[in-house]
């Protein structure tokens, strides 16, 4: 037996004029397999496309603003990240050829 319950979670309103109320619905907690299989989750791999798509259908005086871009961050961390790995690479190859040269130059000579 599955009862849902569709209670208000959140509300978001102003008594202002110009003001948009939008009501949030919490249907419950999913019981059953074919609940779940109804349940679609995107993930769009373009969000700046999609939010100057978004910005053209909006009231001229209103703008969408993105005041951290997390895929930015990402980005360059994973940059530093190949760069310190291949500086690395780098440096214990030369440390390696710099000690075997030493061994080489400096090798005791028998007498």
């Amino acid at each position: 037996m599955l009862i849902t319950i569709c209670s208000a979670a959140a509300q978001a309103a102003s008594s202002s004029p110009g003001t948009f109320q939008y009501t949030l619905r919490y249907t419950g907690r999913k019981q059953d397999v074919r609940e779940f299989e109804n349940l679609i989750l995107r993930i769009n791999q373009d969000i700046d496309k999609l939010i100057k798509e978004v910005e053209q259908t909006m009231p001229k005086d209103i703008r969408i603003v993105t005041f951290d871009n997390t895929n930015d961050f990402l980005f360059a961390s994973i940059r530093e990240v190949v760069f310190t790995l291949l500086l690395a690479i780098v440096l214990v190859l030369v440390v390696v050829y710099l000690s075997a040269l030493c061994a080489m130059i400096l090798k005791p000579r028998k007498e």
